[in-house]
């Protein structure tokens, strides 16, 4: 009997293994794939990209039109959340001075909750075209899209942690990538 036990168990982990390895490549060319797709959606007018920033939780992204002019930058970032790790892309304009748009690309908040970070309609909307002069803000209560300043969001009803997470992300993010544009 332990002689069947330890052959199942070695048998499965050979296997499990295999199949980690065998995968790993589709797997990486899968994410590849989904931050290429994500970089043309926050840089408007992107064809090609360059990485000028390669980090396991930070890069930034040139992106170019077809004539291979400068239009921007897209930052992957990653950050804390209220129940785990969000990673996040954005494009800002070359001069460092507006947000294009904000995509949230994972997350394991609460759902129904602080999930809605994906949301369009509740929260990414807001996002759009924001001046990055300065810091982001969170605006709590919640205000109309008119009643908002330039470089302010609005929090999600009863998801506070998860979009005060997302604006703290932003602005580290944003900080770092002036300090690398600027310097590099």
């Amino acid at each position: 009997m332990i002689f069947v036990l330890t052959l199942v168990a070695v048998i499965s982990s050979g296997l499990l293994a295999y199949f980690a390895v065998y995968t790993q490549p589709y797997i990486e060319k899968n994410k590849k794939a989904e931050i290429e797709k994500a970089i043309k959606e926050v840089v408007p007018g992107t064809v090609e990209s360059k990485a000028l920033k390669d980090e396991n939780k930070f890069k930034i992204f040139a992106g170019y039109d077809k004539d291979g002019k400068l239009l921007g930058y897209a930052v992957y970032t990653v950050g804390t959340g209220f129940q785990d790790l969000i990673t996040i892309m954005f494009g800002v304009d070359k001069h460092l001075e507006k947000m294009y748009r904000l995509e949230v690309l994972e997350q394991k908040e609460t759902p129904g909750l602080g999930a809605k970070i994906t949301n369009e309609n509740i929260f990414l909307k807001f996002w759009k075209n924001k001046d990055i002069r300065e810091e982001i803000i969170l605006a709590k209560p919640p205000k109309s899209e008119n009643e908002l300043k330039d470089n302010e969001v609005n929090a999600i009803s009863g998801a506070t942690i998860s979009s005060r997470s997302v604006v703290t992300i932003v602005n580290k993010a944003l900080k770092r990538v002036k300090e690398e544009v600027n310097n590099g």
